[in-house]
């Protein structure tokens, strides 16, 4: 059984989300919860995943990462 995004997000990237959410709890909790809710990258909406880029302050990304999500999160047989 895969494992939530929350649980396969890089550990530098989680500091910064809870460090995040100590500055804006409601914002923060409800970007938790929307990762641990979900175990696939592509099962989150385009505005969530341009909202934890703001959070994480990650202006400049390479297009595959925009599909893929492997440089946020770990991943499950190639699989974010």
């Amino acid at each position: 059984m895969r494992t939530t995004l929350y649980s396969r997000m890089k550990s530098d990237y989680k500091k910064q989300l809870l460090n995040y959410g100590k500055q804006y709890p409601v914002t923060g909790r409800l970007m938790r919860k929307e990762l641990e809710s979900n175990i696939f990258y592509s099962g989150l909406e385009l505005g969530t995943i341009t909202e934890l880029l703001c959070i994480l302050k990650m202006y400049n990304r390479e297009d595959n990462n925009w599909w893929s999500g492997k440089d946020i999160f770990e991943t499950e047989n190639e699989v974010a």
